[in-house]
């Protein structure tokens, strides 16, 4: 009865009988030895066939309820789904909002009953995490829950390659979103354990866009959170030899700062400050954490007025807001000091010496500078030879050539070439003649 109940329903769909065959398939619909789960799966396949396709979904939703862990049916439902509705919101907007959640909700709620199969659909997941967090308000606790509904281990950690590209795997993808949102949702114990899980020894990735760096720091940003600020300090001294930017040595200097270690602070906020990436007009919360060392050294400290006002003249340069708070504390220092012809020679010039202060100065001759135009190596004591960057140069770039003499300091670095630490030069000033 089964095969003559499902012949007749072909019989009527590849006649166009929609309707007829849709009433003769609710009518046995409720007897099991009528209609088990081949008959749910080829009506359903037929429908779609034929261009019936929420005819064939509501089917498939109905197969759903009766047979919740049939995998098959599960994979069909969702593969006809994503195809006529998600897939579609994404390129042409064809369903509202509510109804994309609504779907997406869906497919939660019935993979849930087959949680192995939840990976095979990632996609979806990813994307729909993606969706949320690009909302005006994103409810991350709910992309959360999202991303951690998947199986991590099982994800793939191999890297997706395309035309001589690679890009990052599943696993990666997912840790990355996961650890930044417990460390958004202040989740930090949590994101910790993330990140460690992460780095573990049986786990072998191949990390993009130099995310193993960026997630150490969310860990490192997380031991702070948590009273751990020693240990976090050491991940970050670890990783700006890495990847030196300004915020990570101001981050460090913040970290010195809390623990009473002023000197340190001082140094590495000193380092923000002289970064090849350090944009003056990005930078007012350096400078005002620069004040504070200073200020709460020597409340009369020449150089602590200097950072105020180079605030003052970078906010007004770029019409930003000025707090009251800074407009007095700038006020009230005027009163004492005046503005130099050059607030940021002067600073430079200052924050130079506190960095020759702690490492030794050397002097040396450019010998030679690679084709590329953009680093060389200097010949210093003894013929030794160093790598420098003309990133690193403090002098007008014309000027470096050959034979130019100049000062500078030998600072740890890493070679992303030979995958090995190294050294550099930097802080690079001409010797005058």
């Amino acid at each position: 009865m089964t095969f003559d109940l499902l012949n007749d329903l072909v019989r009527l769909v590849q006649s166009n009988q929609i309707e007829k065959a849709i009433e003769l398939f609710q009518k046995y619909e409720s007897d099991s030895t009528k209609v088990n789960e081949y008959v749910y799966s080829t009506f359903a396949k037929k429908l779609y066939e034929n261009g019936h396709v929420l005819e064939s979904i509501t089917i498939l939703k109905n197969a759903v309820r009766v047979y919740p862990q049939n995998p098959y049916i599960l994979k069909s439902i969702v593969s006809k789904i994503y195809k006529v509705i998600i897939k579609p919101f994404y390129t042409d907007k064809r369903f509202s909002d509510r109804e994309y959640i609504a779907t997406v909700t869906y497919i939660d709620k019935i993979l849930n009953g087959v949680k192995e199969l939840k990976n095979e659909y990632r996609y979806i997941y990813f994307k729909h995490v993606d969706y949320l967090l690009n909302q005006q308000n994103p409810d991350k606790q709910v992309a959360l829950v999202f991303l951690q509904s998947l199986d991590s281990i099982k994800l793939n950690r191999t890297p997706f390659k395309s035309n001589d590209k690679s890009f990052p795997s599943d696993y990666e993808k997912w840790v990355v979103k996961v650890a930044n949102l417990q460390f958004d949702l202040k989740l930090y114990k949590d994101c910790i354990k993330t990140v460690d899980c992460a780095f573990s020894d049986s786990l072998t990735i191949s990390w993009h866009n130099k995310q193993d760096i960026w997630l150490q720091r969310l860990k490192a940003l997380s031991l702070n959170e948590t009273e751990q600020t020693e240990e976090a300090i050491k991940i970050y001294e670890s990783l700006i030899i890495k990847h030196p930017t300004w915020f990570m040595y101001h981050e460090l200097a913040k970290f010195y700062k809390s623990i009473g270690k002023k000197n340190e602070a001082l140094y590495y906020g000193t380092k923000a400050c002289l970064s090849k990436d350090a944009d003056p007009s990005k930078c007012g919360k350096l400078y005002q954490t620069m004040y504070e060392l200073l200020q709460s050294s020597d409340s009369s400290n020449y150089h602590a007025f200097l950072h105020i006002a180079y605030i003052i003249e970078i906010y007004k340069k770029n019409r930003y807001n000025i707090s009251n708070a800074l407009a007095k504390t700038y006020k009230d220092l005027s009163s004492r000091y005046q503005n130099p012809k050059s607030i940021k020679t002067e600073l430079e010039n200052f924050w130079l010496d506190i960095i020759y202060s702690k490492a030794e100065k050397q002097e040396g001759t450019i010998t030679s500078i690679l084709p590329n135009g953009r680093a060389g190596f200097i010949e210093y004591s003894n013929k030794n030879r160093i790598y420098f960057k003309l990133s690193d140069v403090r002098f007008s770039k014309k000027l470096v050539k050959e034979g130019k003499k100049v000062t500078f300091v030998i600072s740890d670095s890493f070679d992303y070439v030979k995958n090995q630490p190294s050294k550099v030069a930097e802080y690079i000033c001409e010797v005058k003649e």
